[in-house]
């Protein structure tokens, strides 16, 4: 938890509902748990399909690389499951998404 920078405002933030907070640490614990497997539940599939096509909602992941590339392989998937178009029409949207800044990666090695 050393990692969970502004843990508490997070926190905060949402008790009061403004955002959905799910902290995942990797490297803490002996049993591993990555965002794109916490992603995958269908419960979160749900959410992130609600929330990107009928709620407006924004994504923003930040972290290692190869977990980046992992979670938007996972948001293109739930995505393609529920567009008409597929995976073609779940890429466009994540572009059009980042051109109005509601789609951003910050990925480091």
């Amino acid at each position: 938890e050393a990692d969970y920078l502004y843990g508490s405002e997070w926190l905060s933030f949402q008790s009061s509902s403004e955002v959905s907070v799910t902290p995942v640490f990797s490297q803490e614990q002996q049993h591993k748990t990555y965002v794109q497997n916490i992603l995958s539940l269908p419960e979160n599939t749900l959410f992130v399909s609600n929330h990107v096509l009928n709620q407006s909602g924004a994504i923003y992941i930040a972290g290692g690389a190869r977990m980046a590339r992992a979670v938007v392989d996972v948001i293109l998937e739930v995505l393609s499951n529920h567009l008409s178009g597929g995976e073609k029409a779940a890429k466009k949207l994540l572009k059009s998404l980042n051109r109005q800044g509601k789609f951003r990666v910050e990925a480091w090695n």
